[in-house]
C-alpha cells in the first residue's frame, strides 16, 4: 500500500510539474512576421577601371608613351562632355622585364599607371568605352555600374 501511495504521489507530482511548464499559446497577443524584399533598378552611374603599360629600352621614352595615352583618354572625355576631374590616374609604376632585352643589351623598362574613370552619365559609358577598347597600351578592362541614389533605395 504505501507502495501505491508513493506511486501515486509520483504520478500527480509529474503531472504537475509538466502542466506548469507546457502552455500551448502564450498568456498576451503577440504577432510574430518575417519577411523578405528584393527590387531591381536600373544603374544610372558607372565606372571605369584600365592600365596603360608602355614598354620601351628608354624609361623616358615609354613615359611619354603613357602620356601621350592619357592625353588621347583626356581627349575622348572632352568630346563626350565629360568633366575633367571625372578621371583619377594613380601612381606610376616602373619596372625592368627580366626575360626582355634591347637589340643592344640594355635592359627593357615596363612602366603603368592605373586609370579610373567615373561615368556620371550613362549614355556616355559606350562611346567611351569602344573609343578606348581599340587603343594601343591599354590593358586590363574593368567596369561596375551603380546608382547614384543607392543610399536612398537600401533604406
Amino acid at each position: 500500500m504505501l507502495k501505491t501511495r508513493l506511486c501515486n504521489a509520483a504520478l500527480v507530482l509529474l503531472l504537475a510539474t509538466g502542466a506548469a511548464h507546457a502552455s500551448p499559446v502564450p498568456d498576451y497577443p503577440f504577432v510574430h512576421v518575417t519577411g523578405r524584399a528584393f527590387q531591381a533598378v536600373v544603374p544610372d552611374i558607372g565606372s571605369l577601371d584600365f592600365e596603360i603599360v608602355a614598354v620601351d629600352a628608354d624609361p623616358a621614352a615609354a613615359r611619354a608613351v603613357l602620356e601621350t595615352r592619357l592625353g588621347e583618354v583626356r581627349a575622348l572625355m572632352q568630346q563626350l562632355g565629360m568633366a575633367a576631374d571625372d578621371d583619377h590616374v594613380r601612381e606610376v609604376r616602373q619596372g625592368i622585364r627580366k626575360d626582355d632585352r634591347a637589340a643592344n643589351g640594355a635592359p627593357v623598362y615596363e612602366l603603368r599607371c592605373d586609370v579610373h574613370i567615373n561615368v556620371r552619365n550613362l549614355a556616355n559609358w559606350a562611346p567611351l568605352a569602344g573609343g578606348l577598347l581599340g587603343k594601343p597600351n591599354l590593358d586590363g578592362f574593368a567596369s561596375a555600374f551603380d546608382r547614384s541614389d543607392m543610399g536612398k533605395i537600401n533604406d
